[in-house]
Protein backbone atom coordinates (compact mmCIF):
# COMPACT_ATOMS: atom_id res chain seq x y z
CA UNK A 1 0.00 0.00 0.00
CA UNK A 2 1.18 3.60 -0.78
CA UNK A 3 2.07 5.81 1.80
CA UNK A 4 0.09 9.32 1.30
CA UNK A 5 2.01 12.38 2.06
CA UNK A 6 0.83 14.05 5.44
CA UNK A 7 -1.04 17.49 4.88
CA UNK A 8 0.39 20.47 6.78
CA UNK A 9 -2.66 20.76 7.99
CA UNK A 10 -2.89 17.54 9.86
CA UNK A 11 -0.99 16.66 13.31
CA UNK A 12 1.48 14.40 13.88
CA UNK A 13 -1.36 11.75 14.91
CA UNK A 14 -2.89 12.09 11.49
CA UNK A 15 -6.38 14.20 12.89
CA UNK A 16 -7.36 17.46 11.66
CA UNK A 17 -5.34 20.41 13.71
CA UNK A 18 -9.20 21.98 14.71
CA UNK A 19 -10.59 18.15 15.52
CA UNK A 20 -11.54 19.03 19.44
CA UNK A 21 -13.76 22.23 17.79
CA UNK A 22 -14.81 20.04 14.94
CA UNK A 23 -16.15 17.46 17.76
CA UNK A 24 -17.71 20.25 19.73
CA UNK A 25 -20.00 21.80 16.44
CA UNK A 26 -20.67 17.84 15.37
CA UNK A 27 -22.89 17.92 19.01
CA UNK A 28 -23.96 21.46 18.67
CA UNK A 29 -25.82 20.40 15.16
CA UNK A 30 -27.05 17.03 16.51
CA UNK A 31 -28.70 19.16 19.40
CA UNK A 32 -30.19 21.41 17.51
CA UNK A 33 -31.51 18.66 14.69
CA UNK A 34 -33.03 17.20 18.26
CA UNK A 35 -34.45 20.39 19.63
CA UNK A 36 -35.85 21.19 15.64
CA UNK A 37 -37.41 17.70 14.68
CA UNK A 38 -39.79 19.27 12.60
CA UNK A 39 -37.17 21.03 10.60
CA UNK A 40 -35.43 18.96 8.03
CA UNK A 41 -31.16 19.76 8.21
CA UNK A 42 -28.92 20.38 5.49
CA UNK A 43 -26.13 21.25 5.23
CA UNK A 44 -26.05 22.98 2.08
CA UNK A 45 -29.67 24.94 2.96
CA UNK A 46 -28.11 25.59 7.15
CA UNK A 47 -24.95 27.48 5.29
CA UNK A 48 -26.82 29.38 2.87
CA UNK A 49 -29.29 30.48 6.21
CA UNK A 50 -25.90 31.26 7.98
CA UNK A 51 -24.06 33.06 5.19
CA UNK A 52 -21.39 31.01 5.05
CA UNK A 53 -19.79 29.62 2.26
CA UNK A 54 -20.49 25.65 2.05
CA UNK A 55 -17.13 24.69 1.70
CA UNK A 56 -15.94 26.40 4.30
CA UNK A 57 -18.24 25.38 6.75
CA UNK A 58 -17.50 21.67 5.45
CA UNK A 59 -13.95 22.13 6.45
CA UNK A 60 -14.65 23.42 9.66
CA UNK A 61 -16.80 20.79 10.59
CA UNK A 62 -14.13 18.38 9.46
CA UNK A 63 -11.69 19.88 12.00
CA UNK A 64 -10.04 21.47 9.04
CA UNK A 65 -10.01 25.32 9.55
CA UNK A 66 -10.80 27.14 12.44
CA UNK A 67 -13.89 29.50 12.41
CA UNK A 68 -12.94 33.04 12.16
CA UNK A 69 -14.49 35.11 15.10
CA UNK A 70 -17.56 36.18 12.89
CA UNK A 71 -18.46 32.43 11.75
CA UNK A 72 -18.26 32.10 15.47
CA UNK A 73 -20.97 34.46 15.97
CA UNK A 74 -23.02 33.15 13.05
CA UNK A 75 -22.71 29.69 14.40
CA UNK A 76 -23.68 31.01 17.67
CA UNK A 77 -27.12 32.56 16.69
CA UNK A 78 -27.87 29.88 14.00
CA UNK A 79 -27.23 26.78 16.56
CA UNK A 80 -28.78 28.71 19.67
CA UNK A 81 -25.24 28.41 21.57
CA UNK A 82 -24.08 30.99 24.05
CA UNK A 83 -21.40 32.83 22.19
CA UNK A 84 -18.99 32.22 24.84
CA UNK A 85 -18.76 28.55 24.24
CA UNK A 86 -18.32 28.87 20.80
CA UNK A 87 -15.53 31.22 21.08
CA UNK A 88 -13.94 28.99 23.65
CA UNK A 89 -13.99 26.04 21.59
CA UNK A 90 -12.63 27.63 19.13
CA UNK A 91 -9.68 28.80 20.80
CA UNK A 92 -10.62 32.91 21.57
CA UNK A 93 -11.51 34.94 23.96
CA UNK A 94 -14.10 34.26 25.94
CA UNK A 95 -15.70 36.91 28.43
CA UNK A 96 -13.38 34.92 30.99
CA UNK A 97 -10.12 34.80 28.96
CA UNK A 98 -11.00 38.57 27.88
CA UNK A 99 -11.20 39.72 31.63
CA UNK A 100 -7.97 37.98 32.27
CA UNK A 101 -5.87 39.32 29.23
CA UNK A 102 -7.26 42.80 31.05
CA UNK A 103 -6.18 42.20 34.04
CA UNK A 104 -3.00 40.97 32.56
CA UNK A 105 -2.56 43.58 30.01
CA UNK A 106 0.57 45.67 30.74
CA UNK A 107 -0.19 48.49 28.55
CA UNK A 108 -0.26 51.97 29.89
CA UNK A 109 -3.93 52.25 30.29
CA UNK A 110 -5.77 55.41 32.67
CA UNK A 111 -6.22 53.16 35.18
CA UNK A 112 -9.83 54.02 36.05
CA UNK A 113 -10.70 53.48 32.97
CA UNK A 114 -9.53 49.83 33.36
CA UNK A 115 -10.56 49.31 37.04
CA UNK A 116 -14.28 50.27 35.56
CA UNK A 117 -13.27 47.47 32.86
CA UNK A 118 -12.28 44.60 35.21
CA UNK A 119 -15.38 45.26 37.57
CA UNK A 120 -17.95 45.33 35.06
CA UNK A 121 -16.63 42.39 33.15
CA UNK A 122 -16.77 40.43 36.70
CA UNK A 123 -20.19 41.66 37.43
CA UNK A 124 -20.94 40.34 33.65
CA UNK A 125 -19.28 36.99 34.65
CA UNK A 126 -21.21 36.49 38.07
CA UNK A 127 -24.72 36.83 36.21
CA UNK A 128 -27.37 34.77 38.08
CA UNK A 129 -29.54 32.72 35.67
CA UNK A 130 -32.17 35.07 36.23
CA UNK A 131 -30.36 37.96 35.00
CA UNK A 132 -28.95 35.74 31.61
CA UNK A 133 -32.54 35.13 30.89
CA UNK A 134 -33.00 39.43 31.02
CA UNK A 135 -29.91 39.54 29.74
CA UNK A 136 -30.78 37.33 26.86
CA UNK A 137 -34.12 39.70 25.76
CA UNK A 138 -31.54 42.93 25.51
CA UNK A 139 -30.73 44.48 22.10
CA UNK A 140 -27.27 45.52 24.55
CA UNK A 141 -26.65 41.25 24.52
CA UNK A 142 -26.28 41.86 20.77
CA UNK A 143 -23.95 44.98 21.01
CA UNK A 144 -21.81 42.65 23.26
CA UNK A 145 -21.62 39.74 21.31
CA UNK A 146 -20.72 41.98 18.28
CA UNK A 147 -17.50 43.67 20.55
CA UNK A 148 -16.95 39.90 21.90
CA UNK A 149 -16.51 38.58 18.62
CA UNK A 150 -15.02 41.60 16.79
CA UNK A 151 -11.20 41.65 15.59
CA UNK A 152 -10.05 44.54 17.59
CA UNK A 153 -7.57 45.22 20.15
CA UNK A 154 -8.59 42.65 23.09
CA UNK A 155 -8.68 46.09 25.63
CA UNK A 156 -10.69 47.62 23.13
CA UNK A 157 -13.41 44.81 22.70
CA UNK A 158 -13.18 44.56 26.65
CA UNK A 159 -13.82 48.48 27.26
CA UNK A 160 -16.81 48.05 24.82
CA UNK A 161 -18.53 44.98 25.88
CA UNK A 162 -18.35 46.49 29.53
CA UNK A 163 -20.08 49.45 28.17
CA UNK A 164 -22.41 47.64 26.86
CA UNK A 165 -23.36 45.89 30.38
CA UNK A 166 -22.53 48.84 32.13
CA UNK A 167 -25.94 50.85 29.96
CA UNK A 168 -27.60 47.35 29.97
CA UNK A 169 -28.11 48.05 33.56
CA UNK A 170 -27.78 51.88 34.18
CA UNK A 171 -28.66 54.17 31.38
CA UNK A 172 -25.88 56.59 32.11
CA UNK A 173 -25.36 59.69 29.71
CA UNK A 174 -22.89 59.04 27.31
CA UNK A 175 -20.51 62.09 28.29
CA UNK A 176 -19.38 60.54 31.55
CA UNK A 177 -15.81 59.10 31.39
CA UNK A 178 -15.57 55.24 32.04
CA UNK A 179 -13.03 56.32 34.65
CA UNK A 180 -15.32 58.08 36.49
CA UNK A 181 -18.68 55.90 36.25
CA UNK A 182 -19.74 53.98 39.62
CA UNK A 183 -20.09 50.56 39.12
CA UNK A 184 -22.16 49.59 42.07
CA UNK A 185 -24.72 51.78 40.45
CA UNK A 186 -25.45 48.62 38.62
CA UNK A 187 -25.40 45.86 41.72
CA UNK A 188 -28.63 46.29 41.95
CA UNK A 189 -30.12 45.41 38.68
CA UNK A 190 -27.35 42.57 38.04
CA UNK A 191 -27.19 41.01 41.90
Amino acid sequence: MPRTRQTEKESAEGSPPYAPFARQLNAWVLMWRAHHPDVKYNQRNATAEMGINYTSFSYILNGRYRPTIEQCLILARYFEIPLEDVLRAAGYFDLAGLRKWVAEDTAVRDPAEKQYVLDVLRIALSLGEWQREIWQQSPFKDRAERALASNRDPYERAVEYADAVYEWGHSPERSTPRGLRNTDDIMPVVS
